[in-house]
């Protein structure tokens, strides 16, 4: 382990003595380069546009690119949303036991867009780290990645309906006129603060 050993053999007839062979060999040993190299791309479900309830969808793949077994690959991704920044639950626990050279690994973790992600009208951003065991003597590879999800646009919209429930086929004077006013919020953010204002004007 940790060498590299390369033997050479040459054959050939003996001229001064046909029917005999010669037999030369030579070795040389140099120590192996060992290299621990770990790669980890993410890709979401959705890119852009992304609407409350939607579920976003991460797809982790994770690949040992050095020439050397890899135990113990972590995966650890930091989600930042309206709610603030938490660790995604990973499938499997975010854990590889094992990745040979070149081998890969795919993982995954889900996110529901909320609405307060889309009143902050911030893009949900997280950045994936991954780390391993390198054998002994080896240094420890890490590797990192940042994904950000845009949300759909704010589009605040305000619909009011007013009607008169019950009211009497004819009016006379002094009867009372209940009005039913309805405000529905028809956009994408949430409103605050609505105010009303109805004004009553005669027609004669």
């Amino acid at each position: 382990a940790g060498q590299e050993t390369n033997l050479a053999a040459v054959t050939i007839d003996d001229p001064s003595n046909p029917g005999t062979l010669l037999r030369a060999t030579a070795q040389r040993t140099v120590p192996s380069v060992r290299t621990a190299v770990i790669d980890v791309e993410k890709a979401p479900s959705i890119t852009t546009g992304a609407a409350v309830g939607d579920t976003i969808t991460y797809t982790y793949t994770v690949t040992n690119r050095g020439n050397v077994t890899l135990t113990n690959v972590v995966l650890d991704d930091q989600h930042t949303s309206a709610s603030g920044t938490a660790p995604l639950a990973i499938s499997n626990g975010g854990i590889v036991a094992s990745l040979a050279p070149l081998a890969s690994a795919t993982l995954t973790a889900q996110y529901v867009v909320t609405q307060a992600d889309v009143d902050r009208g911030t893009a949900l951003s997280n950045t994936v780290s991954a780390r391993a065991t390198a054998p002994s003597g080896v240094t420890d590879p890490t590797d990192s990645e940042t994904e950000a999800v845009a949300l759909s646009a704010a589009a605040p919209a305000l619909a009011v309906i007013k009607d008169t429930p019950n009211l009497p086929t004819n009016l006379v004077a002094g009867t009372d006129v209940t009005f039913r006013i309805r405000v529905e919020n028809t956009g994408n953010v949430s409103l605050n603060t609505v105010t009303l204002t109805d004004t009553i004007r005669r027609l004669d």
